[in-house]
């Protein structure tokens, strides 16, 4: 569901307001980086490798890859996903998933200096 929200705002940009394309891009890296920790986080196939792979091939994350510049903790938290490093990736997912689970003010209190 947000793959197709994100790629619909991208379309709708591409063809209604192209000069804004790179801005709307910008803007929706760090959603989808935000949505691909989430997934990760509530995943419990046994082939999440797999489709980690699939997603880091997929046109969406291809065309927000180059707009993936973050500073600070998102730099931190995301760079597993901007490397498509699988390992990290899945381990970063399943920590932010643990720690809301688990620590839900320690969640809020980082979600609030983000």
């Amino acid at each position: 569901l947000h793959t197709t929200r994100i790629t619909l705002f991208i379309e709708e940009y591409e063809r209604h307001m192209p000069e804004l394309l790179p801005r709307c891009k910008e803007t929706m890296a760090p959603i989808y980086c935000r949505y691909l920790l989430s997934a990760i986080a509530r995943y419990e196939g046994t082939d999440i490798k797999k489709w980690l792979k699939s997603v880091y091939e997929s046109e969406l994350f291809n065309t927000l890859h180059p707009y993936m510049h973050f500073e600070g903790k998102k730099k931190w938290i995301y760079s597993p996903l901007v490397s498509r490093n699988i390992g990290w990736s899945i381990a970063a997912g399943k920590s932010a998933g643990f720690v809301k689970e688990k620590l839900p003010t320690l969640f809020a209190k980082a979600k609030q200096t983000r």
